[in-house]
């Protein structure tokens, strides 16, 4: 089989570079490595009893690997993706963005990367044992990928060990396409409540904190002009405009008018968006519904709440450094976005590629609208920040409807 074969049958375009001459050795390899089984259950059962996985996705996997070893393309593409991930290169490097792939497998797409990540799964915890790592290392992964609830506060990193990275890489890349998905918990003092008579959603902030003109977290007594007051209640909270912007506006809600979507605390989806694709409402839409799909399928006893993401690309000041017709102000339009504390390193970095100490505005690129957009703020005396997207599960499917019929707009006119 050729790249083009491969990227035909997953169903995508491209595949990274360094996938061509890996395939070159894959193919010369090919003849021992099909012999090998793609899985083997009763090696897994162990894991499942102590927790790692649960065992009723067995009968999904066996199914789809019975299909997989009648179709030579289909268990050539998979040994190949899994040997290019966990044999000939590091499995941390994160360059690898598929769909559930491949389209022919139908409701199995999923488990086909379902299998890769099982084979990961074995072949990290096997070798960490073989090396010594300690047990409450290893156990880190059964929180986030056994069923059970996300424990975001592991202390992942352990040198050569089957770490979150290898995990992420594997276990959540592949399970869900086009972005990379993790289970992550709702951060601190963020609630988001339903209006029972429309549905229309609020978000409110509930924590300390020091605020800026443009309704941003600022950590300087100079810039400050308010501060928030920790809540006292459930059901009270600082406004939150769908923009981003905190407003100096204290309410406390009726349970009888309004019900809680989520909280801190509760499990949502976080995503990594990968640089060079079409990123616009129709393909976020496909790519949230498949990662609720997946979830709620292999992983039923995790309760999601909704979707979330920590990105410069949800900063409330890009409304201020491109128009209003910009594609990403358009999308952004359509989502919930909320302040967090955070500085400008994500335009630094992934907009001009460098960092803050490196970052001259008089040298920096200006090849493109958003790059002078940005300067232009930054020299007016703008502050940029990272924001977050928040969308409880419920709205995904409603995700492209006008912003004026997803939020409670009219409290902030």
């Amino acid at each position: 089989m050729t790249i083009k074969d491969i990227c035909a049958l997953l169903g995508i375009e491209e595949l990274p570079e360094r996938y061509g001459p890996g395939l070159e050795r894959f193919d010369r390899e090919w003849p021992r490595i099909r012999e090998e089984p793609l899985l083997e259950l009763d090696k897994l059962a162990p894991l499942a009893e102590e927790g790692f996985l649960d065992a009723a996705c067995f009968d999904d996997v066996n199914i789809c690997l019975q299909k997989l070893k009648a179709e030579e393309p289909l268990a050539y593409t998979l040994q190949f993706l899994y040997h290019m991930l966990c044999v000939y290169g590091n499995s941390w490097d994160n360059d690898l963005y598929l769909t559930p792939a491949p389209p022919c497998l139908e409701e199995y797409r999923y488990t086909f990367a379902l299998i890769l990540f099982l084979r990961t799964l074995y072949k990290g915890v096997t070798d960490d044992r073989r090396r010594g790592i300690p047990e409450d290392k290893i156990d880190q992964m059964k929180g986030v990928f056994g069923g059970a609830t996300g424990n975001c506060r592991a202390p992942w990193g352990i040198r050569d060990g089957f770490h979150w990275n290898m995990s992420c890489v594997m276990g959540a890349m592949f399970f869900v396409g086009t972005f990379r998905y993790e289970l992550m918990e709702m951060p601190p003092y963020y609630r988001m409540y339903r209006r029972r008579s429309d549905g229309k959603l609020l978000a409110l902030y509930c924590g300390e904190a020091r605020v800026d003109k443009a309704g941003q977290f600022t950590h300087l007594d100079e810039l400050t002009a308010f501060r928030t007051e920790a809540s006292q209640g459930d059901w009270d909270g600082y406004m939150i405009r769908p923009d981003g912007v905190l407003l100096n506006q204290q309410v406390t809600l009726s349970p009888e008018k309004w019900e809680p979507v989520y909280c801190s605390g509760d499990m949502a989806l976080s995503y990594h968006i990968p640089g060079n694709i079409p990123y616009h409402v129709d393909m976020m839409k496909e790519t949230f519904q498949e990662a609720v799909a997946f979830y709620q399928k292999y992983f039923p006893d995790i309760e999601l709440k909704g979707i979330q993401c920590y990105s410069w690309l949800y900063s409330p000041q890009l409304r201020f450094m491109l128009s209003e017709e910009s594609g990403i102000n358009r999308l952004n339009s359509h989502l919930y976005l909320c302040p967090v504390p955070s500085g400008p390193d994500g335009f630094y970095s992934f907009v001009f590629h460098t960092d803050t100490a490196h970052f001259d505005p008089d040298t920096a690129d200006v090849d493109t609208s958003l790059k002078r957009g940005f300067i232009e703020f930054v020299r007016k005396g703008g502050r940029a920040h990272n924001g977050f997207m928040y969308l409880p599960l419920a709205y995904v499917d409603r995700l492209g409807s006008d912003c004026q019929e997803l939020y409670a707009w009219d409290l902030f006119e």
